[in-house]
């Protein structure tokens, strides 16, 4: 038993003591059963807001207005939301009002899939009051009560259920997937930031080429902002891929830097980089100063968006030329600017970085040795090099 598992239970057990019904529910029941790792637990209980800081020493308030509080044990929140039931959506995503509800069927009831209602007590017994096992035993992701109500209320619903495809390697059920595809294009009212998060965790997950086909099958792609193209060749590799490669691929086909998307700079710099690395090796072989230029993960990263479009793979290649790499920066180089200003007869500044840059191309290479005398003199034959085009106009 985990430690992540033994504070639940002794979460379970004080509210239980307290009179209250209290259950482990959702993604942690069920990735339980399925053997699968699980980092955080949620628990649903009757018990009221105030009631748990009344039992607890740290609780935080991380979703007072729905009902949410977070048990702190050890450092890791538990995350403790009353029985509720939900009356009218706004805009097919969020409940304009949250009643506390009296029962754990009503509470259930609402949730969105079979296999995420499923519940666990304090000695292991599993409850399931709408045939949550029967959905785990066939590997399909099914909805709670009419399929057309749920997504109609949560229109987020949908892209969940192809991330469950493609976390657990399940199948949309068939009234489930007709539903998707008749109200596909709810998923345009959806925040711009919730459609990311859900293709971040979707593009990770180790099973995205199937939820990406049934994404392609019910046309929901095409209500992606741009994205559809894109997802059509994600859909059809069978290259194993990361988030960054899929939004480098993505952006081959739409600018992901004008709106709506909303990517993190750091996160738009890696897919710039991803990209540019592509289209310089699509159709030539990568080299050492690609490698030390871009870095090892990028030109790997680069290499398998190469390669879901039909180029070979150089893996080998660029782990051989990160090995036989002389040095690792810039900085490594045996030869600083102040050294060519003082030594070499330039007429201009720039051209001291033009010959660090030439410089720094051959060390990489292979092509000069990386000693003082040997950049000094290289230096010099570069400086000519460039006056002389510069005269002739080159």
């Amino acid at each position: 038993m985990t430690k992540l598992h033994e504070n639940g239970i002794e979460i379970l057990k004080r509210l239980n003591d307290a009179s209250f019904e209290a259950y482990f529910v959702g993604g942690y029941v069920r990735d339980t059963l399925l053997g699968l790792p699980t980092k955080d637990i949620d628990i649903t209980t009757n018990a009221r807001p105030k009631d748990l800081e009344t039992l607890f020493k740290k609780v935080i308030p991380t979703g007072a207005a729905f009902g949410t509080m977070s048990v702190i044990m050890d450092g890791v929140g538990y995350e403790i939301t009353t029985y509720r039931k939900e009356t009218v959506y706004d805009n097919h995503r969020h409940p304009n009002a949250i009643e506390f509800a009296d029962t754990l069927e009503e509470d259930l009831k609402r949730r969105d899939f079979t296999i995420n209602q499923l519940t666990m007590d304090k000695d292991g017994h599993i409850g399931d009051r709408f045939e949550g096992l029967k959905d785990l035993r066939k590997k399909r992701i099914k909805t709670i009560g009419t399929p057309e109500e749920r997504f109609y209320e949560d229109a987020l619903r949908m892209l969940r259920a192809f991330r469950f495809v493609a976390r657990l390697d399940f199948s949309l059920e068939e009234n489930t997937f007709k539903a998707i595809e008749n109200h596909r294009e709810l998923i345009r009212k959806i925040s711009i930031e919730r459609i990311q998060e859900e293709l971040f965790r979707l593009f990770d997950a180790p099973h995205s080429q199937k939820a990406l086909k049934a994404m392609v099958k019910s046309q929901v792609h095409e209500t992606l902002f741009g994205l559809e193209k894109g997802i059509e060749i994600l859909s059809e590799t069978s290259m194993a891929f990361q988030k960054e490669v899929a939004f480098a691929c993505l952006s081959l086909f739409r600018d992901l830097t004008q709106g709506p998307w909303k990517l993190s700079k750091k996160f738009t710099q890696e897919i710039k980089a991803i990209k540019a690395l592509h289209e310089k090796t699509m159709n030539k072989a990568f080299t050492a100063m690609d490698v030390f230029t871009y870095t090892v993960p990028i030109a790997h990263k680069a290499n398998t968006l190469n390669q879901m479009l039909g180029a070979k793979d150089q893996a080998t290649d660029i782990d051989m030329l990160d090995k036989r790499l002389p040095i690792r920066s810039p900085k490594a180089l045996n030869i600083k600017g102040s050294d060519i200003s003082k030594y070499v007869p330039i007429s201009h500044n720039k051209q001291i970085s033009l010959i660090l840059n030439r410089l720094l191309e051959e060390v990489v290479e292979r092509k000069i040795d990386n000693t003082y005398e040997t950049l000094l003199k290289r230096a010099h034959e570069h400086l000519n090099i460039i006056e002389w085009s510069h005269k002739n106009g080159k």
